[in-house]
């Protein structure tokens, strides 16, 4: 299975996809600086699940389907761009709260799976993550490869994709990132609500 494809380029494609920062990373650092780690664990996992949901898809050639149909690719492109102008709704409605505790937006929270969806809607909305994994089959696969080449992909790329999600999460959510959060709390939310109405922007106009 693995001898059937190109793993460096997986990895590569994966590094070069997960450590730049957008709005899956803005989410995770955001959600870990203010709820901690166990939220910012459920948000990485979460955009985990939503990129297994596409990296399936991909492997049974629906990629090929969301690229041949317009109107599917700009519905779900919009339906992204939508749901990234909640999510600067929500920071900068944050921002403008003054005086706002850590302890209480802890107890606002909710459960951990509210964390989990939010951190899959950000990649199930998002039509450029279904086009990344149908360009990942692409390259990645060896001349005369078998089937099981697909599940080799899937499984690399998945575990490349939640060891970087994790790692992001684990690194904001340290006392001392999250200490320096609580200082600059209005500041963080305040950029964090113009970077995602940002990428929501360049959702929304972008061609393929």
């Amino acid at each position: 299975m693995f001898t059937e494809i190109h793993i460096w380029i997986i990895v590569g494609m994966s590094l070069l996809s997960g450590l730049t920062p957008g709005p899956g990373a803005l989410a995770i650092a955001g959600t870990a600086m203010s709820r901690g780690h166990r939220h910012g664990f459920a948000i990485a996992y979460g955009m985990t699940g939503g990129a297994a949901v596409w990296a399936i898809a991909a492997g049974l050639g629906m990629g090929a389907v969301l690229v041949s149909n317009q109107w599917l690719f700009e519905s779900l492109k919009y339906a992204g761009a939508c749901y990234l102008c909640w999510l600067s709704y929500r920071s900068a409605r944050s921002a403008l709260m003054p005086g706002k505790e850590l302890k209480a937006r802890d107890a606002a929270a909710g459960m951990i799976f509210h964390s989990f969806v939010r951190g899959a809607l950000v990649h199930l909305t998002n039509p450029k993550v279904a086009l990344y994994w149908s360009s990942i089959f692409v390259v990645a696969v060896k001349p005369g490869a078998s089937s099981d080449a697909i599940l080799g992909i899937i499984i690399v790329s998945l575990a490349m994709n939640n060891f970087i999600v994790s790692t992001w999460a684990l690194v904001f959510s340290r006392p001392p990132i999250m200490a320096a959060y609580a200082k600059m709390r209005r500041w963080i939310e305040a950029i964090s609500a113009a970077l995602f109405g940002i990428a929501a922007f360049f959702v929304a106009t972008e061609r393929r």
